[in-house]
């Protein structure tokens, strides 16, 4: 996977959270360009890359990311083949799930594969799946969501350890495991 090229194929900025979700409502993206933006006040500019489907909730997004003044900090790639999918996963600075439910998520697997620390709900499925694996928000408040991401960036050994509790749970996920 060429990294780089999908960096500037995409214009990816240098320092971004990945949202890989569908652009539905309960998806929650709205609260997260909240979050991004409190982020901003707070003097960490980072950028926000969404992948998935583009539903008529895009244009939503793109609004209240204007209102919150976080419009250029946000690119909406659609749907990209999966080796470009994987090149992002591995440039961004963390992948943050903000969804109000779930039965499972595919993207916290693959940020664990890829190394990339997950912060997400605290809804009682994503604690079922990532606990040790991932910090928790609250995904109704932008304030929640600001500070796991803020306490995630503010120290490596908790993203390290986020990481590495990340890859013992993805070793867990064989097909004997699952079977039982």
């Amino acid at each position: 996977i060429q990294v780089t090229k999908i960096h500037e194929q995409y214009r990816l900025p240098d320092s971004f959270l990945f949202y890989p979700a569908t652009m539905w409502a309960h998806k929650n993206h709205l609260v997260l360009v909240e979050a991004i933006a409190i982020l901003k006040r707070r003097g960490r500019g980072l950028g926000l890359v969404l992948t998935g489907g583009i539903t008529s909730q895009a244009e939503a997004i793109q609004r209240r990311a204007r209102e919150m003044g976080v419009l250029e900090s946000i690119r909406i790639l659609g749907v990209v083949p999966a080796n470009d999918l994987r090149a992002i996963y591995k440039s961004s600075t963390a992948v943050v799930i903000p969804t109000l439910f779930e039965a499972v998520s595919g993207p916290i697997a693959e940020a664990w594969q890829e190394n990339i620390p997950v912060v997400c709900s605290d809804i009682p499925q994503l604690r079922r799946q990532a606990d040790g694996a991932a910090l928790f928000f609250d995904p109704h408040s932008p304030e929640s969501i600001a500070d796991a991401i803020e306490r995630l960036l503010s120290s490596q050994t908790l993203a390290q350890q986020i990481i590495e509790e990340g890859r013992r749970k993805l070793a867990n996920l064989d097909w004997t495991t699952t079977a039982r």
